[in-house]
């Protein structure tokens, strides 16, 4: 339900202002993750940037973006240039975990997360990524407790719970 009404708020706010690099931003997110128009969503991407290179969403959603198109090195690098405009971010630094992960770099990935828990202990998508990445390492009790933070912050949140059920089940503990 949201995708088509956040792209029709981006088509009037660009009706209003063809200018507004925010408005091209949540379009170009239509256009790739609902309606699969990937050649267009990078070209409001890129438009996006072009009117304002500062903007840290249209960085890093552009950045998943080229993470999903498989150019995992350089998502990694456009991540890091969203944390550079907004260090704080957890979603942002939790993406660079992603990134790292898809692209194979665990360690990186797990000092990433580690850091990003160091800013916001609370943030329960940290633990799931975190768990993800002990598992895929066989480091099976730090993924079960990473897993077990992750369902208790998230509420008990159904992929928080596959994920911790998917690590018990690797680390034999079935």
């Amino acid at each position: 339900d949201a995708f088509p009404k956040a792209k029709a708020a981006a088509m009037t706010a660009l009706e209003l202002d063809r200018g507004l690099g925010e408005a091209h931003t949540p379009l170009a997110a239509a256009l790739w993750l609902y309606d699969w128009q990937w050649q267009d969503a990078q070209t409001e991407f890129k438009r996006s940037l072009e009117l304002n290179p500062a903007y840290p969403t249209a960085n890093h959603w552009h950045a998943e973006y080229v993470m999903t198109m498989g150019r995992q090195v350089e998502a990694i690098a456009k991540m890091k240039n969203s944390q550079d405009l907004d260090p704080l971010s957890l979603i942002i630094n939790v993406a660079i975990g992603w990134a790292s992960y898809m692209a194979r770099q665990y360690d990186q990935a797990i000092e990433q997360l580690l850091r990003t828990a160091e800013l916001d202990p609370n943030y329960p998508v940290t633990y799931w990524i975190l768990g993800l990445l002990y598992r895929i390492t066989a480091r099976y009790e730090l993924a079960i407790t990473a897993g077990e933070r992750g369902v208790d912050l998230s509420g008990g949140s159904p992929l928080m719970r596959a994920a911790l059920a998917h690590t018990f089940g690797a680390a034999g503990r079935t």
